[in-house]
């Protein structure tokens, strides 16, 4: 393969300035650790309590013994460790990114969801509130998963919907796991509750979305519509 002069020109730029810094890294103070952070908070003595070296750049440092000793303790189940270019140090513990959020029956207060069904913290400033909430999916303590074994099926599905049908994703306000044969899934705007199996929430509800599609039905006076059959749709007008 050959290049232009102009690319090659580039591409040597380029590669001195990646030696250079290579250079600056290791044989010089200049990204020497002088800083370290964890959870947002200054870690003072940093070089006892985590075995680091004030003396050696950060690309240098012993990451490994960070994350052991933080691991010891029990309420922590994840350690992300980042450089702070050009001398410092960021660790993060418990991070985890709600995939859908959760209600506890125990505690009445609204948790994350990772994509394990373990229950976390939503992170400070959250922003994405555009996720389901699940509710009655027997919540334990925080960092275990439900207990209720159906929950990891449905956030499987649930992210298959994020991916492939965004609209209808964001619809979704609520599902209920408070029946042991059926979903009750909710959707902003519509008043009717659909029914569906844990096992097939996606078909379900992308066999909805063309039913609504191809029939545009009246929906007004539905008070539940059960996606669970095959071959059929079973709408329950409200008052029956």
């Amino acid at each position: 393969m050959t290049f232009s002069p102009r690319v090659k020109y580039v591409l040597g730029a380029v590669t001195l300035a990646l030696a250079m810094l290579v250079g600056a890294v290791h044989y010089t103070g200049i990204c020497d650790l002088q800083a370290v952070t964890l959870d947002g908070r200054t870690v003072d003595n940093f070089d006892r309590r985590f075995g680091l070296h004030s003396e050696r750049s950060v690309v240098r440092q012993p990451l490994d013994s960070i994350a052991r000793a933080l691991l010891r303790d029990k309420d922590v189940r994840r350690v992300d460790i980042r450089f702070a270019i050009p001398n410092g140090l960021e660790i993060i513990t418990n991070s985890f990114t709600p995939a859908s959020f959760v209600l506890s029956e125990k505690t009445g207060k609204l948790y994350g969801l990772d994509r394990q069904a373990r229950v976390v913290a939503i992170p400070d400033h959250w922003d994405d509130w555009e996720r389901p909430v699940l509710v009655n999916a027997r919540v334990e303590d925080m960092f275990e998963p439900c207990r209720d074994v159906r929950v990891p099926i449905v956030l499987d599905d649930l992210q298959r919907l994020r991916d492939e049908h965004a609209d209808l994703y964001r619809v979704i306000t609520e599902v209920d796991f408070a029946q042991p044969d059926f979903l009750v899934v909710s959707l902003a705007g519509l008043d009717s509750r659909l029914w569906v199996n844990a096992a097939d929430v996606y078909d379900q509800l992308e066999r909805f979305v063309r039913f609504v599609h191809n029939f545009t039905p009246d929906l007004d006076s539905t008070r539940v519509i059960d996606l669970r059959f095959e071959n059929q749709i079973v709408c329950s007008v409200k008052g029956r």
